[in-house]
């Protein structure tokens, strides 16, 4: 830990030293830290690294990364020197920065701890374990979908991140290849009924969050 007004290791924070700055253990999230309800709108999450200091504003209710900013660690002076130019930067691209709560870590002399979540063992959640690895965290689970893995798991792992690979961009092609060799002879409509079909019933009451397009072709030589 860094008591203020010492030169500081490996970066850390002394609960107490500034008002309004996070509170860091090295390598996990800061002891008493709760993660912030939705009504927070926003949360920043910052992690001190040995090099970098980076820093992102994520929008709770859209689960995305309305802000982003990095600065080099200021282990010279005082770590949360390169906290408050991040904090600067996001402030600027987003005001919301102003009153959101923060949640930190530190990945300095050891990494953080990634919980990997993947669709097939061998394929996706192997290639994030790897992934994981190359980048400096420690991997302390991996979870696999097609071994029956039971995804609740995932927390008592204490992961500082969790790592979803899988499932997108092409996903399980085999239900509509299946579909389609069930109605081999019929006219381009009737195999697109079916298949239109097949994919409503599997989806049951998802709501849609992407476009459906099918192209038929129908061979007559």
């Amino acid at each position: 830990m860094v008591e203020e007004g010492a030169r500081p290791g490996p970066p850390g924070v002394e609960e107490g030293a500034r008002p309004g700055r996070p509170v860091v253990e090295e390598g996990a999230l800061a002891p008493g830290s709760k993660p912030p309800s939705p009504d927070h709108g926003v949360v920043i999450c910052v992690d001190f690294g040995s090099t970098f200091t980076k820093a992102l504003l994520v929008d709770l209710a859209e689960g995305r990364v309305a802000a982003a900013a990095e600065h080099r660690t200021t282990i010279e002076t005082d770590v949360l020197d390169g906290y408050d130019a991040c904090l600067a930067a996001l402030t600027a691209q987003d005001p919301r920065t102003t009153d959101a709560p923060a949640l930190a870590c530190s990945s300095a002399g050891g990494g953080l701890r990634i919980a990997v979540v993947g669709n097939e063992e061998l394929v996706t959640a192997e290639a994030g374990r790897r992934v994981a690895l190359s980048s400096g965290g420690k991997v302390v689970a991996v979870f696999a979908a097609s071994r029956g893995d039971d995804l609740g798991e995932v927390p008592a792992s204490r992961p500082d991140v969790v790592l979803l690979t899988g499932g997108t961009d092409g996903g399980n092609p085999e239900p509509i290849l299946a579909c389609a060799r069930a109605h081999v002879g019929e006219s381009p409509q009737e195999v697109l009924d079916a298949l239109l079909a097949d994919v409503k019933a599997f989806c049951a009451d998802a709501t849609q969050s992407d476009d459906v397009t099918v192209v038929m072709v129908k061979y007559n030589g």
